[in-house]
């Protein structure tokens, strides 16, 4: 028996118009997948984040590691590879971290794309534009502007950088930089240990 067309049609139809409920329908996700800029920044963080812990480490091959990452970020932004928000936030990171024969200006540039970051709506980017900024000043020999730079003196004492006595605790706030006493107190308890 053959099924006339039209009627053939009209199943199909009725059939799509139930959403082919007999058929299981999976929701549908879409998924970002991570790009490469993104995945290489991450993992020079990474790597850097896992290098500084560990102590048997020899300062030159930290150093070098240090510099062949700011090449690559380097040599990304020459490309104009990065432009998300969390991208120009890990190149500052990894940029902020750079040894400091690398120069002030390496600073600048990490102070530079955090603002970016942070003005894109990346919120740790805020506390990392500040540190930067704070890092550039002091190895210039000034005072930071927030506070966040500290040391450890030759007597053993953690003790803030010299920072600029005007800056409010609200000016720190907009950064995401704790109050001055907080950072104090940070210091402080270092002592105690």
């Amino acid at each position: 028996m053959k099924i006339p067309s039209q009627f053939a049609a009209m199943a199909i139809a009725l059939l799509l118009l139930c959403n082919l409920s007999c058929i299981e329908r999976k929701p549908e996700r879409l998924e970002k997948k991570e790009s490469p800029v993104s995945a290489k920044l991450a993992a020079m963080v990474a790597e850097l984040e896992a290098l500084s812990q560990d102590t048997a480490l020899a300062a030159e091959q930290l150093a070098a590691v240090r510099q062949r990452h700011c090449r690559e970020v380097y040599r990304l932004m020459a490309q104009a590879l990065i432009r998300e928000p969390a991208n120009l936030y890990h190149a500052a990171l990894v940029l902020q971290q750079a040894n400091e024969s690398a120069g002030r200006d390496i600073l600048l540039q990490a102070h530079y794309l955090a603002v970016e970051a942070a003005q894109k709506g990346y919120e740790p980017a805020k506390y990392l534009a500040a540190a930067s900024l704070d890092r550039f000043l002091v190895l210039g020999g000034h005072r930071q502007l927030y506070g966040t730079q500290r040391y450890t003196s030759s007597e053993g004492v953690c003790q803030l950088y010299p920072y600029e006595p005007t800056t409010t605790d609200s000016a720190r706030s907009a950064w995401n930089v704790p109050s001055l006493d907080s950072l104090l107190a940070g210091a402080e308890a270092l002592n105690s240990r």
